[in-house]
This record gives C-alpha cells, structure tokens and sequence, in this order.
C-alpha cells in the first residue's frame, strides 16, 4: 500500500470510495488537472495510510464505506491535530448527512465541473485546466 503520491509536485488527493466505476472516473479526471492520487477502497485502509504518514492536500471520501464509516474517518481526521487541517468533500448518496464535518458536499449524482473547482479552490491551485462539458448531473455543493 502506497503511502505517498506518485508525484511530489502535484496536489496530492486522498480518494476513499468503494465505487470502482467513480473510482475510475476521478483518477481519469483527477490526473487530467494534474493532480496526485492516492485510492483507497474503504475507512480501513484511508485509516492505515493516514497512520502510515500520508499526509495528502485534500480527502475526496464517501459517508458510506465497508469495514470503517466515513463518517468515523471523517471524525478520526477531526479529533487528530496532525490531520484536522487536511480539507475534506463527501461525495455521498446518504441522506443524513447534517452533522458531516466537511468543507464541501456533493450528493451524488454530481456535476464534476463543480467538483473539480471546489478541488482546486481547496488545494490552492489554479482552476480547472479544460472546460468540463460533461457532468454527472448536478447538486451544488454544500458546506
């Protein structure tokens, strides 16, 4: 299990979703705006890499993962000073999401484009490198 982004340059994004098509999806427009990915498929494995010293510039998690919640993920990060500071979006299809501690929210299905520039607002990077045309139907973000 890696614990460092291929490319110390770029931003680096901490990917937790048990979706292997959104998976998939992000890595291919994540790596188009030059940015770093690391996936992991469940709060288990997002717990250990933090652990492990993993110290990415923004957390992309999912609410409702295997083995370990998002939701304790999200607490963990919370209640841990080395991480609390490591913005976080929820891309979630759970409908209680009130007492989510994160600095945006997508409902899934969300517009990319959206997400893409709440990324890169977050990690401090210049906006979007193309025009995203396409999208996944959208939600605005939430905080």
């Amino acid at each position: 299990m890696a614990t460092e982004c291929d490319v110390p340059d770029q931003p680096c994004i901490l990917v937790v979703d048990d979706d292997a098509d959104l998976v998939a999806f992000l890595f291919t427009v994540l790596l188009e705006e030059r940015l770093s990915i690391i996936a992991a498929s469940d709060g288990q494995q997002a717990l250990d890499l933090l652990e492990q010293g993993l110290r990415p510039h923004l957390i992309l998690i999912d609410l409702m993962l295997p083995r370990v919640s998002g939701w304790e993920v999200l607490n963990h990060i919370r209640t841990d000073p080395s991480l609390r500071t490591i913005p976080r979006i929820v891309i979630t299809g759970a409908s209680e999401r009130n007492a989510v501690v994160a600095d945006a929210i997508f409902e899934k299905p969300f517009d990319h484009a959206e997400l893409l520039a709440a990324i890169h607002r977050l990690v401090g990077v210049a906006g979007p490198k193309k025009a995203a045309s396409s999208s996944l139907t959208g939600s605005q973000p939430r905080r």
